[in-house]
């Protein structure tokens, strides 16, 4: 069976928007964080492990929506699609809050 990869696809041409909409908002480093927080969960978990953002977690944030469509694509019927689209929104969510209460006062 041939895999249909348009998830895939579809966050992949998604992500460079959001980038620039992420760094447009923090301003070059002096502006409003807590969109590219609830935008790139994934990619500033750093701000908690080393209080800077990093050169891995930079490519895990541009990665973070591709692998999204990735795993909705692997699965192919619709009741374990909605269970795999429905876990990644949970943690999107639960990672984004976690990071915005726990992160230090240089990310405010």
């Amino acid at each position: 069976m041939q895999r249909n990869w348009k998830w895939t696809l579809r966050f992949t041409l998604l992500t460079p928007v959001l980038v620039l909409v992420a760094l447009f908002l923090a301003g070059g480093g002096h502006g409003w964080y807590e969109p590219a927080i609830v935008l790139f969960p994934f990619g500033l978990i750093s701000i908690l492990l080393f209080k800077i953002i990093t050169t891995p977690f930079i490519i895990l944030a541009i990665l973070q929506y591709p692998l999204y469509g990735f795993f909705i694509d692997l699965t192919e019927d619709f009741k374990k699609q909605k269970k795999v689209i429905i876990s990644i929104v949970l943690l999107h969510i639960v990672l984004a809050v976690l990071i915005l209460i726990f992160r230090g006062s240089n990310w405010q």
